[in-house]
């Protein structure tokens, strides 16, 4: 008897010796538990308070807006008999479709594009951003779609100085042709690129497409697209873009368009430039001479003069510049009047792109669309203000979260246990207000800021 007692004893000993270790085990756990979550309520306040001051600037900020909105709207609404042509203007600006924060971030989110792509942008960000601002406030288009089009010119590789000089020709062509800002943009450096031409001539490189696709059967995006395939090969042989995009032109006026235009040039230039045996022999039947210049370009409106006067035959052409390319020939060098003409207007071309584009906005549609790009820039002016406490607003809800989101991870237990001691219960209680009373304040506004930004 005494025996068996005290074989009980000692397994309870053990038994209560082993439970003792996972009890102090399971109490080490829980005193990290207890000391995270104190961390967590401590930041959490943090955050909370830097939260709540996010909010009251906002709210400041915010507060201060319908009494600017209503400034504005009653002074449009003081003018008089002029004022009812303006009661849509003035309606928009009480509107929700008026919020600024859109606008400005917008505007804000397309400026850090062109800083990461462009070489020099953040020494000259305040430049480009002066640029695009007023841009917006003179032209059909909106700050932020000026920001966009600087995008393409700083991936096209201009540095900074060169797409604040740039973008302004790249939206002058874009009102003239009646074309997307970013295919004007693409449209301009690929051209001057293609062509070995410095950004300072961009200018002049727009208003010699403005005059060929103004003066002849093709339009900007038929045009660049021919001079995607020709203007590689022109510029290598010397030929200028005014004489390129003439031969260009000419070429629509026959029906030879886009693509096939650009393969017919270069067709004709490769054969002028290294002219086979049997090309040799029909220029020397046709007593024609490829005349090189003291530069070393190819006097290529020399060479076409002389096949037109010669009478250049379908055979002919078929020989000295291939079946691709005779069309062509055969199109320009029955036309040389023609041709002559336009490579006169095209070296003649100064301001033609200004005058096409106040041309193109010289209408209601035109007027309707500069009243909008000015109201953008009207929203961005009051929303500007507003973008730093609201980026500190979400940048708080995103900490919180991330260290709530770290704390339950690093302590699943936490799901286990938490009831059975008073102090990590006391903490995480804590903890979780601070954290659910710094969301709500945040919460609600970020959801809508959210929403608005998507739009």
């Amino acid at each position: 008897m005494a025996t068996g007692t005290t074989v009980n004893l000692r397994l309870l000993i053990q038994a209560t010796n082993k439970a003792a270790k996972t009890v102090q085990s399971l109490q080490g756990q829980l005193n990290e538990v207890s000391k995270a979550a104190q961390e967590l309520a401590t930041k959490s306040k943090k955050a909370g308070d830097k939260g709540a001051y996010s909010m009251t600037k906002l709210g400041g900020a915010i507060g201060k807006l319908p009494a600017k909105l209503d400034k504005v709207k009653n002074g449009l609404e003081g003018i008089g008999t002029a004022g009812l042509s303006l009661l849509g203007v003035a309606a928009s600006l009480s509107a929700t479709v008026f919020f600024p924060i859109k606008s400005a971030a917008d505007f804000e989110k397309a400026l850090s594009k062109v800083t990461a792509v462009t070489s020099g942008a953040v020494e000259k960000f305040d430049e480009l951003k002066s640029a695009a601002s007023e841009l917006g406030r003179t032209t059909r288009f909106t700050a932020t779609e000026a920001a966009e089009g600087m995008i393409f010119l700083g991936q096209a590789g201009f540095e900074a100085g060169e797409v604040i000089s740039g973008i302004g020709p790249a939206l002058t062509l874009a009102s003239a042709a009646g074309v997307t800002l970013a295919e004007s943009a693409d449209i301009a450096t690929n051209v001057i690129q293609a062509m070995r031409l410095p950004v300072e001539e961009l200018t002049q490189a727009t208003d010699i497409l403005s005059t060929t696709f103004s003066s002849s059967n093709t339009n900007l995006l038929q045009l660049a697209d021919a001079l995607g395939y020709a203007a590689p090969l022109a510029a290598a042989a010397g030929v200028s873009l005014e004489e390129t995009a003439a031969i260009i032109g000419v070429l629509g006026n026959n029906g030879i368009q886009a693509s096939q235009a650009g393969t017919a040039m270069r067709g004709m230039l490769r054969s002028l430039a290294a002219p086979s045996k049997a090309a040799k022999e029909i220029l020397e039947d046709l007593g024609v001479q490829i005349k090189i210049n003291a530069d070393g370009s190819l006097d290529l409106i020399g060479v076409l003069r002389q096949l037109s006067e010669a009478q250049l035959t379908t055979a002919q052409a078929n020989k000295l510049f291939g079946r691709f390319a005779a069309a062509g020939a055969l199109a320009v060098t029955a036309n040389i009047g023609q041709l002559e003409e336009l490579i006169e207007a095209n070296y003649n071309a100064a301001g033609a792109t200004k005058r096409m584009a106040a041309i193109m906005k010289d209408n209601v549609r035109g007027a309707l669309t500069k009243v909008t790009s000015a109201l953008d820039g009207l929203r961005r002016s009051f929303g500007d203000p507003l973008l730093i406490p609201i980026k500190n607003l979400l940048f708080v809800v995103a900490d919180l979260i991330t260290s709530l989101t770290n704390f339950v991870s690093q302590f699943p237990i936490v799901t286990k246990v938490v009831g059975i001691t008073t102090g990590v219960v006391i903490a995480l209680t804590a903890s979780l207000g601070f954290l659910l009373l710094a969301l709500s304040s945040v919460g609600a506004a970020a959801g809508a800021l959210s929403k608005i930004l998507q739009q």
